[in-house]
């Protein structure tokens, strides 16, 4: 019973507008950015897995970014990491570096100081399975979407699907 009444919550609260899907990106700017991201963390970023989407978050009309990273390094029984950059005249800029993010990844059409909200679901890792919103707090986006409150099972999403099984 615990497994349906998930799953009912996670299909009642999305009504997208829209999907885009995680793509390869050739941008050299966004890919040094985040090797350089992960190389910092101490991975190897020829043998990282991750999906890029390229959506605007902040309304400047340009393409920020949202990286999911997908193998063991970056991933746990919690979900896994994401990465947030902004693009500041084709220069790549770390925003956020969130954990435990699982699909679906929806980049909202409510904003929070300007920024998109950025829906995500959590689940695993002993903690109750839910749909968060990471809202932009002026400099950042919260870095843990677990202590996050849950949406309300039947609340209505416009946005953009980015991230999505089967991958």
């Amino acid at each position: 019973m615990k497994k349906y009444l998930c799953l009912v919550s996670l299909l009642s609260f999305t009504s997208l507008s829209g999907s885009i899907q995680a793509q390869s990106v050739t941008n050299p700017t966004l890919i040094k950015a985040l090797e350089t991201y992960i190389v910092k963390q101490g991975a190897n970023p020829k043998e990282t897995q991750y999906r890029i989407a390229e959506i605007d978050l902040n309304g400047d009309k340009k393409k920020d970014a949202l990286v999911l990273f997908q193998d063991s390094y970056w991933c746990g029984s919690g979900g896994c990491s994401m990465l947030v950059f902004t693009n500041k005249n084709n220069d790549f800029k770390l925003v956020s570096a969130i954990s435990l993010v699982r699909d679906p990844v929806i980049v909202s059409e409510t904003k929070t100081k300007d920024w998109r909200d950025i829906i995500v679901h959590v689940s695993g890792g002993g903690g109750e399975s839910k749909n968060v919103a990471l809202k932009f707090n002026g400099s950042s986006y919260p870095t843990n979407p677990s202590l996050i409150k849950p949406l309300a099972t039947n609340a209505k999403v416009q946005g953009t699907k980015v991230f999505s099984d089967p991958r």
